[in-house]
């Protein structure tokens, strides 16, 4: 009877994070370039989020031509200089587009449903200032327009440095909900706080929202016997998990 319900809880974890639909989220890179004269911003992306915005499918079949994804791509540009929020002080920074291209060189048909992870793009934006830099702020509602079936939530992990001498100022995560502010003046004490604190309430709501993650955790700690069992469980897979991440 014990082994029954094992397998009934495990079977559980397999089907119950696709019933709902688990957790959408993308998660990207965002480089803050800080000079004399303006902000640089590179963004380097997976396809997906430049698929969902221009809710694209496929011309024909479930593959996308490298053409087509060019054309995405190029066209996403805009759309990522209207949502994505600079300010210099009280300033709010005006950009230009630099580029906006695969990184990946595309020569065959791009999957719709496997690829769009495996394949990235790179946007350069530039904010130009009239003024010395002493703070910036960033914020950002990436997605938030995108069909109303699928409620993806796409976060940038930001890592700033100063142009000339590519020192780094500072870290953070830039989510929907949080923005990414760096005051120059005072490196120190700030970029360590605010990256620290965005990664842990970033965490917990990952945690608190990911079923798929807490059914997992559930079904290892109903199978353990002992309390020595249980603890090597849960110990093993923080051990895991936090292994992934770091790598």
């Amino acid at each position: 009877m014990r082994s029954f319900w094992r397998w009934l809880c495990c079977l559980w974890v397999l089907v119950a994070p696709s019933l709902a639909l688990a957790h959408p989220q993308l998660e990207d890179a965002l480089a803050l370039g800080v000079s004399r004269t303006g902000l640089e911003i590179e963004v380097r992306s997976t396809l997906r989020p430049v698929i969902v915005a221009a809710n694209a499918t496929p011309r024909a079949g479930s593959s996308f031509s490298p053409q087509e994804i060019a054309i995405l791509i190029r066209d996403h540009a805009p759309y990522l200089a209207a949502h994505l929020r600079v300010r210099a002080g009280a300033e709010t920074l005006v950009p230009s587009i630099v580029s906006a291209m695969p990184v990946e060189v595309l020569s065959t048909p791009i999957q719709h449903s496997i690829d769009l992870e495996r394949y990235h793009a790179r946007f350069v934006l530039h904010y130009p200032t009239e003024r010395a830099v002493t703070r910036v702020s960033l914020e950002q509602d990436m997605l938030t327009d995108a069909p109303a079936d699928r409620s993806w939530r796409l976060s940038y992990i930001v890592v700033a440095r100063d142009v000339g001498s590519q020192r780094l100022l500072g870290t953070g995560l830039l989510t929907r909900d949080r923005g990414f502010d760096l005051d120059l003046p005072e490196l120190a004490a700030s970029a360590v706080s605010s990256g620290f604190l965005g990664y842990f309430w970033a965490g917990l709501r990952h945690i608190v929202s990911g079923w798929d993650h807490l059914l997992f955790v559930s079904a290892l700690v109903l199978g353990a016997r002992r309390l020595r069992e249980l603890v090597l469980v849960v110990l093993s897979f923080t051990l895991a998990h936090s292994l992934t991440l770091t790598l």
